[in-house]
């Protein structure tokens, strides 16, 4: 069961951070709630981790979202996790970070293209 901190983030929302605000497309804000939801459900905290981790990365992302690789050509750059086997996947264009995908390293290849 996810606690109330977990709860409150709700689909469509918009990640607020150093960025004013950070859109998310919908699809991948509902990938890194079930991988709250699962990393919690294996350890008490380990959730809390995650996410603790997936805003942190957010952060480096609107500091210098040029300082990632480009995982496909013009705009859309990768960012791997280091404590879980995730990618935040994101693009920028015109002063706007959109985080595209929560991608798990070992499933589902390239499932979100069509988010582009």
């Amino acid at each position: 069961m996810l606690s109330n901190q977990f709860r409150q983030r709700k689909l469509g929302e918009k990640l607020k951070l150093c960025c004013d605000e950070l859109p998310i497309h919908p699809s991948a804000e509902a990938e890194y709630l079930e991988s709250i939801a699962y990393y919690e459900s294996k350890r008490p905290g380990l959730g809390a981790s995650y996410l603790a981790e997936f805003e942190r990365i957010l952060v480096h992302v609107c500091e210098s979202p040029q300082r990632y690789p480009i995982e496909m050509k013009p705009d859309l750059r990768r960012v791997r996790m280091k404590r879980f086997p995730y990618t935040v996947l994101y693009r920028h264009v015109s002063d706007i970070i959109q985080v595209l995908a929560v991608a798990h390293h070992r499933r589902r290849p390239q499932y979100w293209l069509g988010r582009l």
